[in-house]
């Protein structure tokens, strides 16, 4: 059981400061509701571990090109405002691209959009980019909501565009008891009738293989299990009502100080999710020193 470092207890401290500060400068008349939500509730404890964990193994640089498959868009926008790299944000809707204008001229990077910075529909089971077109990908808690066999066709996808020597780095929820399917009667905001909807899925050790890295053609890294070792209180954490939890919002960044961890492969039961990294065989542009930690399986 590994607890946060220093850096990485900063990092959601960072996370917190930086979607503050993105809201206060992005308000404006006729756009304040996202702004808002960027003050008040700038990321959820257990989200503030995937960042770090993704963050670092993707580590951007400049010229690098990097996609970004769907993530909560606070993470494209740090990513922007912290590096020099060529970001690619894609979701399979174009919701997010006016707010995400307005949001990157507040952090004062608006004149990259379009160069440095692009915003993109794209369909992660079928995208429209070259073979081996990214050095990097990276998608946090997405993969696991595309219905069907969705989720294999979109690893298929990141295994086709990314270079050869270039990494991955995915964050999906993980159920050490067994693979599981969660149907809910509404879905990002799409009813349908009184059947239920596909909502997400979690992955025991067997379905990241099989449903996830084989199918992308990668080479695994690493695989980094993260939950509550002691006490689980994430499952309490989402069923209280938002206007409840306002005042404690705050408090976000010492509850991942203090509850969460990255488990030992021994204690991966009590994880509630897994960080894969993959990469392409090919010709690498990183260290080799990095590539030392233990293999999945």
């Amino acid at each position: 059981m590994t607890p946060h470092t220093q850096a990485d207890a900063g990092g959601i401290l960072d996370y917190f400061a930086f979607s503050v500060a993105l809201g206060i400068r992005s308000l404006k008349p006729g756009f304040y509701r996202e702004p808002l939500a960027r003050i008040i509730n700038p990321l959820s404890y257990i989200r503030g571990t995937e960042f770090s964990l993704v963050f670092k193994e993707i580590d951007a640089s400049s010229g690098d090109r990097i996609l970004d498959i769907g993530s909560p868009k606070m993470a494209f926008l740090y990513l922007a405002a912290k590096s020099e790299a060529r970001i690619y944000a894609t979701d399979i809707r174009d919701y997010f691209i006016g707010p995400a204008e307005i949001f990157l001229r507040g952090i004062g990077v608006g004149d990259s959009i379009g160069s440095r910075l692009v915003l993109d529909i794209q369909d992660a089971r079928s995208m429209t980019y070259p073979d081996g077109f990214f050095d990097k990908i990276f998608s946090i808690s997405v993969i696991e909501h595309i219905p069907d066999d969705g989720d294999t066709k979109a690893m298929a996808e990141i295994g086709r565009t990314l270079r050869p020597g270039g990494i991955a780095c995915l964050t999906v929820p993980y159920r050490h008891e067994g693979y599981s399917e969660e149907f809910r009667d509404e879905v990002f905001g799409q009813r349908k009738g009184e059947n239920k909807l596909f909502y997400q899925r979690r992955y025991d050790d067997g379905a990241l293989a099989r449903r996830l890295i084989e199918p992308s053609g990668l080479q695994i890294r690493g695989v980094t299990y993260f939950g509550e070792p002691y006490v689980s209180f994430n499952r309490c954490w989402c069923r209280i009502p938002l206007l409840w939890k306002v005042p404690l919002l705050w408090l976000q960044p010492l509850l991942e100080r203090c509850l969460v961890r990255t488990l030992d492969k021994e204690q991966r039961n009590r994880a509630v999710g897994a960080a894969i990294t993959l990469v392409k065989r090919g010709q690498q542009k990183l260290s080799d020193a990095r590539f030392g930690r233990s293999s999945y399986g």
